[in-house]
């Protein structure tokens, strides 16, 4: 979002940024500008914005956590999550 702003101008012709950027016009992800008048940080406002495209929420990741296989990887989600809620409280 910050090359998207216009507050990264060297990577205006890096071609990594160019690949990313056109993965997210194909997956319609660029259609949301970063909002200069709220104080939420711009990489806040993405990954809200990518929430809220794929139609995520904490419930529905809880919900998936049976679904991961690998119990390494299950207990770093749940942990995770944990201290997410603590944070939250």
């Amino acid at each position: 979002m910050l090359a998207k702003a216009g507050l990264l101008p060297h990577l205006a012709h890096d071609e990594g940024f160019l690949a990313t950027d056109r993965v997210m016009d194909a997956v319609g992800m660029n259609s949301y500008p970063p909002d200069r008048t709220t104080a939420e940080p711009f990489e806040a406002q993405f990954w809200s914005n990518v929430d809220g495209h794929l139609g995520l929420s904490e419930q529905g990741m809880r919900a998936e956590l049976p679904a991961i296989t690998d119990p390494s990887g299950a207990m770093k989600a749940q942990a995770l999550m944990g201290e997410e809620t603590r944070q939250l409280a």
